[in-house]
């Protein structure tokens, strides 16, 4: 024990010290719960189909298996005459179907998904295309960045950031 009841001779009294650890651990856990919503943001993963049938299942199941807290999956069938509308039916409740009765193309399959979309952030997937697992906590950081963003943002005035606060926020120099 220091002289006088100070912690390491600092002037610091032990009681101190405690009072400002507990503050700190409280302002950390403060910061964790703030970020961890962040981090869960409800996210949307639109598949475009037009037979792909053979590929559907492992883009589904790829969407699926993600790990993130809230992902909803949107297979959007642009009219496919191969099976695919099997496939997606095997998948019963675990996605939103979008069958579209005419081919419209790519971007109408994705706008159809886009429109029945609910997550705050939305990725497109091809039908033949798979998504990696753990997609999201790589993409975490760019999300933060997004969103922190977003926050900034004056809704009153409609001002964007200035070039400096977009620079900090985005780590260029």
């Amino acid at each position: 024990r220091s002289p006088r009841g100070c912690a390491f001779g600092t002037g610091i009294t032990l009681k101190d010290l405690h009072e400002k650890v507990r503050r700190d651990q409280s302002r950390k856990a403060r910061f964790t719960a703030m970020h961890s919503i962040r981090d869960h943001l409800p996210v949307s993963i639109i598949i475009a189909n037009y037979n792909y049938a053979r590929f559907l299942s492992r883009a589904i199941d790829s969407a699926l298996d993600q790990d993130h807290a809230q992902v909803e999956v949107i297979v959007v069938d642009d009219a496919s005459t191969d099976g695919s509308a099997e496939v997606i039916a095997s998948s019963g409740g675990r996605i939103k179907a979008c069958l579209r009765e005419e081919n419209g193309g790519h971007a109408a399959a994705f706008n159809t998904g886009f429109a029945a979309s609910r997550g705050a952030i939305v990725l497109f997937l091809d039908a033949d295309d798979y998504l990696l697992p753990g997609r999201f906590d790589a993409a975490r950081p760019a999300t933060q960045r997004a969103y922190a963003l977003r926050e900034k943002v004056n809704p009153d005035a409609g001002k964007p950031l200035s070039d400096g606060e977009r620079k900090h926020l985005f780590g260029q120099r």
